[in-house]
């Protein structure tokens, strides 16, 4: 799909605007900030996929300046069709149109494809925001619609396939389910069925006989439509050689014929109708041939009677000349006196001038004098030096009151500080404060470090008390042990039953008795010891001594201890370098740190105002000096003013002026004296004019008289009437002389042309050889002859062409077709004819056999119906054969669904494995011609989510070891992957990128425009951008690229 051009009738800032011309390939869009390049994006979004609900946070583009909502798309797909799609606010408000506003049952995804919204804006058409996020990439619809697309499926999402299939699976079987899908409910019946049958036996024996006669009828039946099937497979071989027989015949006949013509290589195609055009031309030529000739002769009879004179032709330019000059010549002569008479008049004013500028001057005093660019600058010199050296004595006499004010003011300053100064003696030196300052510093680090030694020596002395109360607690309990005594008074029970059953005679059952109570006594007694054993044990780990636990808690106090005595020792030598008489507490230390930042504050303060002091009296002594120096100037300046009025008297002696001129009045005179100059300059250029226009003419009378004997012509004693003689008679000549030459070329013309026709009358006559030899003939009759043989010939082929096809199409299978032929050689259609009549016999005899069975079918049937209406058994038998039927066919279909999924499922890994690393192969030669071969592979592991950059030294880094430009310049390079893989199964969609670049350094942007401009060739590319080095660079590479200004819209 293509964006042809788009219209928008409002949109956020645009109202009926249109945007024509956009190139099929790279179109760049620029304008500034806010010119409305990222509202054209979302307006194409939006009007391909809709409007987005309203919510606080969308922006709907609201129309600032007019119109309705929306607005159109014209757009052509790569079958060259093309659609209007239109989009405005409210309800039914798409439509997909042609050009001139007809409807079509084209809809959206014939146009667009299998993409989605979520595809298209995070894939084709991206601003920034989604080219610096992976996972716009890696969602499960972008993945499954991308999927889709690169297995071939351009209408439906693998992903919507597959749950389609998992929920048709699901509703017909899925294990462990009861009740839901439709097996389980119909093996569900079928087992109640079971049940309700057990309760019926009266009809049973009687209705399975007859089951089993009509089973037996319908197995006679099925043989016998078998032994059908076996004869309808031979009565079609037979029909089908039947059916091939004509073309059988056909095709030897052509074959037949076709060796018995004469044998042609080849032959020109439309050899005939060629051999009659080549006539056709060779007597059109020889006709024109002749016309060209006759043309000629008359030219030539033309060019005779034509008579020119060289002598004119040969003065042309001179003639030509006399007669542009003849104007200027009667303007000369005028001019001669009217200039004589302009002289008189400039004589007498020029008198006058001399005399306004001085009385004693004379002409020759006024051209002495010098009024050049160098003798007026001295003059403003004069005028420049007088002024400036009275300024400047002026400004050193107002720099000398100037001095005077500030050094009084300083000496005032210095008063006012001396006053303010601190008195010494209260400050304390620096180097002890900087001292304290320190110590006191690092006081409270110490009072914390001691608080916190504290608090581990209590836990630590609570521990040690722990453990001595935990190990005389573990001692009583093992003091007070499970005692023995019990199994001492069993043997000893035992004893007594032995003795008195010695007693009573009864020794057997004394001796019983001895040995069980003597057995228990001894169990009794091993495991009292071994619970005492367990008990002390569970008491008294192995591993950890509880006495050297004692110990080892008593050692560390002590350690704790000292550390602790010497942290005090530290702290209370540290707290009497601060002043404290004892360890202070947090705000001791603060009041003594404001003290010591106090003192801080007034030694800088006095030393501030010291250096305060010395820098005004530095400035008091420089100030001093600048003032003396500033006399001593005064003093000179008035000595060069008076040098100076002494140099302007000299120079005025020197020009005869009167002494009292000043420099200005003398810059007066100048322009007065340019203006006598300037009269006297006048007088004489008119008079070299007047000599100059003599001279000419003179020289114009001297050439008309050469020209004229030239030519042979009298002179008529008139310059005009002469020029004008000369000038008819050079144009009757010229005309001659056209017409003369108009007419040889019209002869080289005609012999030209004749030459031609010459030339292609032989090619001609060499075609029709050509024609004939290529036809294998000596002469047109010939030729014909065997035009007509290879005509036949291939109309034979064709015809054996179409015989094969259809012997082909009978045989059913190309790999046997030269059996079939074999076949049709050896067989005699009489044979067939009677074969197939009987088979149709037998096929009927069979056919009569299966009616009379179907009549016996039919007699048990009705005695089963019978059966059937008496109980109820046989419907419950009935229901449960055709839910067992039912169940078969589903089954049937849930196979089919399972092994549908497996194959996408295959189809989705195949994907993976073989066009998925196509995408990233395509990516990462993108992204190595971005980053300078740099990054020379992307890695995209089939069981993660991740992506591994291998770089030119062979290390691999994941994307989050990236810098954020060429992060951005790797997921645009996947993006232009997935586009061209798209695109290999589907419509080719617009991409669009909304100033993407702005983090590119100078030379990866380069390169990312060349990457821009080769996709460019597979899919058409709106570039939005604001930035001018992006538009050259685009240019720069692309002379004829495509730029549309938002600004000229």
């Amino acid at each position: 799909m293509k964006i042809n051009r788009m219209f928008i009738d409002g949109f956020g800032l645009f109202h009926k605007k249109q945007i024509s011309d956009i190139s099929p390939g790279l179109t760049l869009v620029k304008g500034p900030n806010e010119a409305g390049k990222s509202t054209i994006l979302a307006f194409i979004r939006r009007i391909i996929f809709g409007f987005p609900k309203r919510s606080g946070t969308t922006n709907q583009y609201q129309p600032l300046n007019g119109g309705t909502l929306g607005g159109r798309l014209s757009v052509s797909t790569s079958e060259g069709k093309e659609y209007d799609l239109t989009r405005l606010s409210g309800k039914r408000n798409f439509s997909v149109t042609l050009p001139d506003g007809s409807k079509t049952d084209a809809g959206l995804n014939r146009i667009i494809g299998s993409a989605d919204q979520n595809l298209f804006e995070n894939v084709f058409a991206f601003g920034l925001d989604e080219l610096q996020k992976l996972e716009t990439l890696s969602g499960d619809k972008i993945q499954s619609q991308l999927m889709s697309a690169g297995a071939g499926m351009t209408k439906v999402p693998i992903s919507d396939v597959i749950d389609e299939l998992d929920e048709k699976k699901g509703a017909l079987y899925f294990s462990g389910e009861r009740g839901g899908p439709e097996i389980s409910k119909k093996i569900k019946i079928i087992k109640e069925n079971q049940s309700e049958l057990k309760r019926y036996s009266g009809t049973q024996n009687e209705y399975e006989n007859c089951r089993n006669k009509k089973e037996e009828s319908e197995k006679n039946i099925l043989d016998r439509k078998k032994s059908i099937r076996g004869l309808k497979f031979r009565l079609s071989e037979k029909e089908k050689i039947k059916g091939a027989w004509e073309d059988w015949v056909g095709l030897k006949n052509a074959r037949d014929e076709l060796s018995a013509l004469p044998k042609l290589a080849s032959f020109p195609e439309k050899g005939v109708d060629k051999l009659e055009r080549l006539n056709e031309k060779l007597s059109d030529l020889q006709a024109k041939f002749d016309d060209e000739n006759r043309e000629l002769y008359s030219t030539e009879e033309n060019i005779s009677k034509i008579i020119v004179d060289e002598n004119v032709l040969l003065n042309k330019d001179e003639i030509r000349i006399l007669e542009k000059g003849l104007e200027k010549y009667q303007s000369e002569r005028n001019s001669v006196s009217d200039l004589e008479l302009e002289n008189s008049g400039l004589s007498n004013v020029l008198k006058s001038r001399i005399k306004g500028i001085s009385n004693i001057w004379t002409t020759d005093d006024l051209l002495a004098f010098d009024i050049s660019q160098s003798a007026k600058s001295n003059i403003e010199n004069f005028r420049d030096e007088f002024t400036d050296r009275n300024e400047k004595i002026l400004d050193i006499e107002r720099e000398i009151r100037s001095h005077k004010d500030s050094i009084s003011v300083t000496e005032d300053k210095v008063q006012s500080l001396k006053a303010a100064l601190p008195d010494s003696k209260s400050l304390m030196p620096e180097d002890e404060l900087a001292r304290k300052t320190s110590v006191l510093e690092s006081l409270s680090a110490l009072i914390s470090e001691l608080a916190r030694k504290r608090y581990e020596l209590d836990n630590l002395r609570e521990k040690e008390a722990e453990a001595k109360t935990d190990y005389e607690n573990k001692k009583r309990l093992i003091n007070n042990k499970i005692p023995l005594w019990p199994a001492a008074l069993l043997v000893v029970a035992g004893i007594i039953g032995l003795i008195a059953g010695i007693a009573g005679n009864m020794t057997e059952t004394g001796a019983v008795i001895f040995l069980i109570l003597v057995g228990s006594a001894v169990v009794l007694y091993f495991g009292i010891k071994r619970t005492n054993e367990q008990n002390e044990r569970s008491l008294f780990n192995d591993a950890e001594d509880p006495v050297e636990k004692i110990s080892e808690l008593s050692k560390l106090r002590m350690e704790k201890e000292d550390l602790l005595n010497k942290s005090e020792t530290e702290l209370k030598e540290k707290s009497r370098i601060c002043g404290f008489s004892m360890i202070p507490d947090s705000s001791a230390i603060a009041g003594r740190k404001q003290e010591y930042r106090s003192m801080e504050n007034r030694i800088a303060e006095y030393e501030r105002i010291c250096r305060e002091i010395d820098e005004l009296n530095g400035s008091l002594d420089k100030q001093n000096e600048v003032m003396e120096g500033a006399e001593r100037r005064k003093y000179l300046a008035e000595s060069n003013l008076n040098e100076l009025k002494g140099e302007w008297k000299e120079w005025l002696e020197s020009v005869k002026l009167d002494l009292n001129i000043t420099p200005e009045l003398a810059l007066d005179l100048f322009s007065s004296v340019k203006e006598a100059l300037n009269i006297h300059s006048s007088i004489n250029k008119n008079e070299d004019k007047i000599s100059k226009l003599k001279k000419s003419l003179s020289e114009f009378e001297s050439k008309l008289v050469v020209v004229l004997n030239a030519c042979g012509i009298q002179s008529q004693q008139s310059v005009e009437k002469d020029v004008y003689v000369l000038g008819d008679v050079l144009e009757e000549n010229e005309n001659n002389s056209k017409d003369l030459k108009n007419l040889r070329g019209l002869e080289e013309r005609h012999r030209k042309v004749i030459d031609d026709y010459s030339i292609k009358i032989q090619n001609a006559e060499n075609d029709i050889r050509d024609l004939l030899k290529s036809g294998f003939s000596e002469n047109e009759d010939e030729f014909r002859v065997n035009h007509n043989i290879w005509v036949r010939s291939q109309e034979l082929k064709k015809e054996i062409e179409g015989c094969e096809l259809r012997l082909k199409k009978a045989s059913g299978n190309i790999s046997k077709f030269d059996e079939f032929l074999s076949t049709l050689e050896s067989s005699d259609i009489s044979e067939i004819n009677n074969e197939i009549t009987e088979l149709n016999q037998s096929m009927s005899d069979i056919q009569e056999e299966i009616e009379a069975l179907k009549v016996k079918s039919g007699e048990i049937n009705s005695n089963l119906s019978g059966l059937e209406k008496e109980d109820d058994y046989s419907l419950l038998l009935m229901n449960n054969e055709a839910l067992h039927e039912e169940i078969f066919d589903d089954s049937r279909r849930w196979a089919k669904y399972v092994i549908a999924q497996h194959i996408l499922n295959e189809a989705v890994q195949k994907y993976e494995n073989e066009r998925q690393p196509e995408v990233y192969r395509l990516a990462q030669d993108y992204f190595r011609s971005i980053t300078d071969g740099k990054y020379k592979k992307i890695i995209k592991p089939v069981s993660s989510d991740d992506i591994l950059i291998e770089a030119d030294d062979g290390n691999r880094i994941d994307t989050s070891s990236l810098s954020r430009g060429t992060a951005e310049q790797l997921y645009l390079a996947i993006r232009f992957g997935h586009i061209s893989v798209y695109g290999k199964n589907n419509e080719p969609l617009p991409v669009i990128f909304d100033d993407i670049l702005v983090n590119f350094d100078p030379e990866r942007k380069r390169n990312c425009c060349d990457a821009i401009l080769e996709l460019s060739k597979t899919n058409q590319i709106l570039f939005f951008t604001c930035h001018p080095d992006i538009v050259q660079i685009m240019q720069d590479k692309s002379p004829g690229l495509k730029v549309i200004d938002l600004e000229s819209i």
